[in-house]
């Protein structure tokens, strides 16, 4: 068996970072699904995205700052 290691030489704690994931696989399925269907209408569609896209990093960041006090 071939042991991986990180930058640091140390053997990865985890297990095999190599391993094939279902989970990221149906995640990265779920995203591309949304990404289609926020493309397919077109520009028409995408100023609704904008409207939550736009302050949303805002809210997240204004949450973790809160977080961290």
């Amino acid at each position: 068996m071939i042991r991986y290691y990180d930058d640091n030489c140390n053997p990865y704690a985890d297990g095999d970072p190599t391993l094939f994931s279902p989970t990221a696989l149906g995640f990265t399925f779920v995203i591309w699904v949304i990404v289609f269907f926020c493309v397919f209408k077109g520009v028409k569609s995408s100023s609704y995205i904008v409207w939550i896209t736009v302050p949303l990093p805002i809210v997240f960041i204004i949450a973790m700052i809160i977080g961290n006090s």
